[in-house]
């Protein structure tokens, strides 16, 4: 089930064109160990065992993913700022092609501070996705 869903997360992604914006794109679990410029990294982090296997029980599924944003980018804020913006344009409350599931919905739920360190510009925001299964 997470596997199915990260691919529709990325998916949205890729088809708004985001990525061309973005130096280095979007990655699941971790980034390449090369990458340099802005980039995501999104992960869930509230899914049982069951639903990473792909054996969530029928009825509705509610994962929490979170988008780590990062840019080396030294223009005030404003390369993290656009991309929080993206963000919000591609997911929240959009449609999502999940294989398998019927979406109902890509919520919010949280953004923490954009912080400043290093040269590196870094904010976490945090959706859920809910899914319902047969």
């Amino acid at each position: 089930m997470i596997n199915v869903m990260a691919i529709a997360i990325k998916s949205a992604f890729d088809e708004v064109g985001a990525g061309a914006k973005w130096d280095d794109g979007m990655f699941f679990s971790y980034a390449p160990e090369e990458t340099t410029g802005s980039y995501c990294i999104y992960n869930n982090i509230s899914s049982s065992k069951d639903e990473i296997m792909g054996s969530a029980k029928a009825g509705i599924t509610t994962v929490v993913w979170d988008f780590m944003l990062v840019s080396k980018d030294d223009s005030d804020g404003a390369v993290i700022t656009n991309m929080i913006n993206q963000l919000n344009t591609i997911y929240q409350w959009t449609e999502l092609t999940i294989t398998g599931f019927t979406h109902i919905k890509t919520q919010r739920i949280s953004i923490g501070p954009t912080i400043f360190e290093d040269e590196i510009w870094s904010v976490v925001v945090t959706y859920e996705i809910s899914v319902f299964s047969n």
